[in-house]
């Protein structure tokens, strides 16, 4: 009899706690991350390899764009890591990936008030490049270097962000409620 896929999802379980609490702050070392991730080290060192990835043109919208779809292992290590980063709890000006939020939302708490600011970031995934998420990772969260390293080179592909991965949303609000944004 053949298994069923297992069906991959972002898993929050009802958690929201403040960055500091989060088990990826300030982690120090490639051995626990291997152990958070219940992944050999081995394993996910042969995971940041860009060949991991089933990348195509999607022509179904009214422009083609490039598809970085992980295959299934990383795309476990990837759903991880995005449940993990989408426990931290984002301040209230935050809509985009945040589960329960939506533009519609976002427009709602904007009726009536004054715009400071309206932007649309062009391309957004392919933007976020590694060196954003490993700062993310390092400035952020506080992990060491190697453990920031290793992690931004799980969750890039082609030195960024990849379209069509689960870890792609999670992103959205932790740029979005980088400093710069903060000030505004």
């Amino acid at each position: 009899m053949s298994q069923k896929k297992q069906r991959l999802r972002i898993d929050v379980r009802n958690k929201k706690y403040p960055i500091a609490d989060s088990c990826l702050f300030r982690l120090q070392s490639k051995r626990k991350l291997s152990q958070l991730l219940n992944t050999d080290l081995f394993v996910l060192k042969k995971l940041t390899d860009d060949s991991n990835y089933n990348c195509y043109i999607d022509t179904s919208g009214h422009k083609p764009r490039e598809i970085e779809h992980p295959y299934f292992e990383l795309d476990k290590i990837q759903t991880r890591i995005a449940s993990l980063i989408c426990r931290i709890e984002q301040p209230d000006y935050i809509h985009s990936g945040v589960k329960g939020r939506s533009h519609i939302t976002n427009a709602r708490q904007r009726v009536g008030r004054h715009s400071v600011l309206i932007s649309d970031i062009q391309s957004f995934f392919p933007s976020t490049i590694k060196r954003m998420v490993f700062n993310f990772f390092y400035k952020r969260l506080q992990c060491s270097s190697d453990v920031s390293d290793l992690l931004a080179n799980l969750c890039t592909c082609k030195g960024h962000i990849p379209t069509g991965s689960r870890i792609s949303m999670p992103f959205v609000p932790c740029q979005l409620s980088w400093p710069v944004w903060r000030q505004l």
